[in-house]
């Protein structure tokens, strides 16, 4: 029945190739334990498995994922106090080193085990609901992720808006305009209009980005 359906059994088994390297066993097996190992957690008693369930694919089996002071179960019956998030699916990161697993942490290198630029991390779960500056200011952040996935270096302000006059040229006063709205909001000296006015440019920036090819221009160091 299972061949019928198309299982073959082995779906594992260009993971190397893919991969680009082989697999060590002994690392292999050594993540296995680490992924149930409750000595990374808070208080001992939660780990990676805990969210990025085996049997869902290696995410979450809860619509709002359960963390710390959990009861000790993996799936539907896991109770304990509940995050601010959902813990997305783990399957297949290895195949795509640049995309976080959580998107509350990011690396600006680009690459997740690259420090060389340090990390970005949001404020600590239930300290703010909201961003601390609004999305005004999320939006300028996430302005440059997008620009830095597209390869684009990371940069200043100043660096950003030349790379975006040299591909984008009809929406780099979007980009002034909406940066400055963001920098003034910073200062509590924007008003609702100039916040409402910097998501229409944010979003012509955005549609703008995304929608240019997946292969970015080759960037040179002068």
């Amino acid at each position: 029945m299972l061949s019928r359906a198309g299982f073959t059994g082995t779906v594992g088994a260009p993971i190397e190739q893919r991969l680009g390297r082989p697999i060590d066993p002994r690392l292999a097996n050594l993540g296995r334990l680490l992924w149930f190992d409750t000595s990374g957690g808070l208080h001992n008693d939660n780990t990676c498995g805990g969210g990025h369930s085996p049997a869902n694919g290696f995410g979450d089996s809860q619509s709002i994922a359960i963390g710390a002071q959990n009861n000790n179960w993996i799936g539907p019956h896991r109770a304990g106090p509940r995050n601010q998030r959902r813990t997305s699916s783990a399957a297949n990161a290895p195949l795509y080193p640049k995309v976080m697993w959580n998107g509350r942490f990011s690396a600006p290198s680009g690459d997740p085990f690259d420090n060389s630029l340090g990390y970005l991390f949001p404020a600590p779960e239930g300290s703010t609901k909201f961003p601390p500056f609004g999305p005004v200011v999320e939006a300028d952040q996430q302005l440059g992720d997008v620009m830095s996935t597209r390869g684009y270096p990371v940069s200043e302000f100043a660096q950003r808006a030349a790379d975006i006059s040299v591909d984008h040229p009809l929406v780099l006063e979007h980009y002034r305009t909406a940066h400055d709205i963001a920098i003034r909001q910073t200062k509590g000296e924007a008003s609702t209009e100039d916040l409402r006015q910097a998501m229409i440019h944010y979003r012509s920036l955005f549609e703008e980005l995304v929608g240019e090819p997946e292969t970015p221009p080759m960037r040179v160091a002068s």
